[in-house]
C-alpha cells in the first residue's frame, strides 16, 4: 500500500467516513476538486455534524486519576495510596502480588497513580517498564502506560512518546502511544504527525495519525487540510 493511499484511509477513519467514500473524493479525473478544498471542508464541518459527546471525544486523551466525588475506592486502592506516601516499595510489592488477580488492572493503575501523586515518578516509570518487559502488559492494562507517559509529557511530548516506543510491543502500550500522539498534537501537531508516521506497526501508526489529525483539525482545520492535501496527492 502506498503512503498516499494509506494517508487517505487514515483520514477517512479519522473523519468517520468509509474508505470507499473518502477515496471517491480524490478521483483520477482532471476536473476533480482541489484536494485541499475537499479536506478543508470535511475537517471544518466535522464537529458541526457530531453530537456533543462525539465532539468531546476529539479532545486530548489525558488519563486522570479517579474522581474523588465518585464511589469510594476499594480498600486495596486506599491502601496503595497510603503506602505510596510512606513506603513506596511496599506499594509496589502489593501491586506485584496482585498481577494474577481478577482486578489486576485496577490495582496496577491505582499503584501507578498513587506513586505519581506521592511524587515518585521515577519509581512509577521503572515499575511500568518492569511490568512491560516481563510480559505483563495485559495484566496491568493501558492506564499505567498512559499515566507515566502523561507525566513525562509535562516536560517533553517527544520524551513521552519515545519512552513508550522503547517498550516491548503490546496492545496496551499501543493504546498509550495513540493517546500520547493526540496530546502532543495540541502543542505541535506537525511533530506529532511526523512521529506517528514513523511508527513501524501499521495499525498503531494509523490510529496515532488519525488521533493527531482529529486534534489538529479541531484546532487548525486549514493547516490540517494543507497537510492532507500535500500528503495524499
Amino acid at each position: 500500500m502506498s503512503r498516499k493511499i494509506a494517508v487517505r484511509l487514515i483520514l477517512a477513519a479519522a473523519l468517520g467516513l468509509g474508505a470507499a467514500a473518502f477515496l471517491r473524493l480524490f478521483p483520477a479525473r482532471v476536473d476533480r476538486p482541489a484536494p485541499r478544498l475537499v479536506a478543508a471542508r470535511i475537517i471544518a464541518s466535522r464537529r458541526a455534524h457530531l453530537p456533543p459527546s462525539a465532539a468531546a471525544a476529539t479532545a486530548t486523551v489525558v488519563p486522570a486519576a479517579p474522581d474523588p466525588g465518585e464511589a469510594a475506592p476499594p480498600p486495596v486502592v486506599l491502601r496503595l495510596r497510603e503506602l505510596a506516601v510512606r513506603d513506596p516499595a511496599a506499594a509496589l510489592a502489593l501491586a506485584d502480588a496482585a498481577l494474577d488477580d481478577a482486578d489486576s488492572r485496577t490495582i496496577a493503575a491505582a499503584a501507578t497513580y498513587a506513586l505519581l501523586e506521592a511524587n515518585w515518578p521515577e519509581l512509577a516509570q521503572q515499575e511500568v517498564e518492569l511490568w512491560s518487559r516481563r510480559g505483563r502488559a495485559a495484566a496491568i492494562g493501558s492506564s499505567p502506560f498512559q499515566a507515566v507517559a502523561w507525566q513525562l509529557a509535562r516536560d517533553s511530548d517527544r520524551a513521552a512518546a519515545e519512552w513508550l516506543a522503547r517498550l516491548p510491543d503490546s496492545a496496551e502500550r499501543n493504546v498509550a502511544m495513540t493517546g500520547t500522539a493526540a496530546n502532543w498534537a495540541n502543542h505541535d501537531p506537525r511533530a506529532a504527525m511526523a512521529w506517528a508516521e514513523s511508527l513501524p506497526d501499521f495499525a498503531t501508526r494509523a490510529a496515532a495519525m488519525g488521533k493527531v489529525l482529529r486534534v489538529w483539525g479541531d484546532h487548525d482545520p486549514g493547516a490540517a487540510a494543507d497537510w492532507v492535501a500535500q500528503n495524499s496527492e
